[in-house]
């Protein structure tokens, strides 16, 4: 009886020394938030610009699923030069973007994640793009152009629209010493 003891003892010891030593995977969190800036074109080339945007996310299904819903802000604003070397206030576009996505995770690691879906947005657009230019000029004496007068047709528009979009995003998690202390104050 005193050998069972003691072996029941240095099992019972190596059983918590084991515990104490072993690093256990953290669990995957429900919920995230993100913030990031996208590169995005409105009419390409003339109007590509940084949207920037924040995401809540929660993941279901073991992290295989993923539903998101982000807000953005997007700001393009450029110059235009004529042939004639003037130069206007070009396209200013503004975008206030929302979107609803659903996101299938394509690998089972917990540190790495290849995701592909696609979803609704919506976004509020406000434009103030350039429609039309015109120039008035006559010829001097020595036959070059002289330039009277330059302008420039605009035409506002505001207008809210409906739309789809798919994504696709990879997505690795830090090490644990690497990872900034929110969890500590703020439990997601």
């Amino acid at each position: 009886m005193h050998t069972t003891i003691k072996k029941l003892y240095i099992i019972t010891v190596l059983g918590f020394l084991f515990n104490t030593l072993a690093l256990a995977q953290p669990p995957a969190p429900k919920n995230s938030i993100q913030a990031g800036v996208d590169y995005m074109s409105l009419d390409f080339p003339d109007d590509l610009g940084y949207r920037y945007a924040l995401r809540y996310a929660r993941h279901l299904a073991n992290d295989r699923l993923v539903l998101a819903a982000t807000a953005g802000y997007l700001l393009t604003d450029n110059r235009s030069t004529s042939p004639d070397d003037i130069t206007a206030a070009g396209n200013k576009r503004q975008r206030l973007t929302g979107d609803l996505t659903i996101l299938f995770d394509f690998l089972k690691s917990s540190r790495h994640a290849l995701r592909a879906g696609g979803g609704l947005s919506g976004w509020a657009r406000q434009d103030d793009i350039i429609i039309a230019r015109s120039r008035s000029s006559f010829s001097n004496s020595e036959a070059t152009d002289v330039l009277i007068s330059a302008s420039v047709q605009r035409e506002n528009v505001t207008a809210l629209n409906v739309g789809w979009h798919a994504t696709a995003e990879y997505e690795y998690l830090l090490p644990i010493e690497l990872r900034p202390a929110v969890d500590s104050w703020w439990p997601i």
